[in-house]
């Protein structure tokens, strides 16, 4: 209803939302009507990490807008005096967010779940085909609020994953303390570790969705860290291949 009046100071209103793509059907479907006839003097941005997670009714309404991510060195300035090694693990999972960055320095927590997510996953890919009963454990325990730090950090090792079985070097990866471990990874998988990495993003992307809804957080992230179990590396372990 206020987007209906005019701006009291400047000639245009500007409204942010972000994590647009997390909207829930009614919000979604308020913000569509206005999307369709929207006030002259107004403008709208909706924050999201990727336009193909949008409402396709929305997304055809907007202009794409790619806002390229920050150099380390802006971020290390943004984020101001903050203890080295914790700064380091910000700016790997701030990947050029400044926002990101600073929600993994403002949760004390944060550091402590991405190290153990790390070694959980590493835990299930070196025991392929196998599940090793304490990786689902912890992913059994791991607190609600906390799913999401993992979860992205998966993300992340994925990518790292894929970037070890096309042949990259240890300065390449976002999780160094853990390169010898990833290598080897890569090395056991090779060619075909990079499509099933990407596959497994999108079984992540799924999961993302189905949070969004309400599911039942702590029964179906257990169950996602089975199903990122990497069967290319166990393949190639059982015909001998190093």
């Amino acid at each position: 209803k206020a987007l209906s009046f005019p701006p009291l100071e400047l000639g245009r209103r500007v409204v942010l939302i972000e994590g647009a793509q997390g909207l829930n059907v009614q919000a979604s479907n308020a913000l569509l009507k206005i999307l369709e006839e929207p006030p002259a003097h107004t403008m709208f941005f909706l924050l999201c990490r990727e336009p193909s997670d949008m409402l396709q009714t929305i997304l055809s309404r907007c202009q794409v807008l790619r806002f390229p991510p920050l150099s380390e060195t802006d971020l290390r300035a943004q984020l101001g005096s903050v203890d080295p090694a914790l700064a380091e693990a910000a700016l790997r999972w701030g990947e050029g967010s400044l926002s990101r960055a600073r929600e993994f320095l403002e949760n004390p927590a944060a550091e402590g779940v991405s190290r153990e997510a790390v070694e959980n996953a590493l835990l299930l890919w070196e025991a392929s085909p196998r599940i090793p009963s304490a990786a689902v454990q912890w992913a059994e325990g791991l607190e609600d609020s906390l799913i999401a730090f993992a979860v992205d950090t998966w993300e992340l090792l994925l990518r790292d994953l894929a970037f070890a079985a096309a042949g990259a070097e240890a300065t390449s990866l976002r999780f160094p303390s853990f390169a010898p471990r990833i290598l080897a990874l890569g090395r056991a998988g090779g060619a075909a570790l990079v499509n099933e990495a990407a596959s497994k993003n999108a079984v992540i992307n799924r999961f993302r969705v189905y949070r969004d809804f309400n599911g039942n957080l702590r029964l179906d992230f257990a169950a996602l860290l089975t199903e990122l179990q990497i069967n290319s590396v166990g393949k190639r372990r059982d015909i001998g291949v190093n």
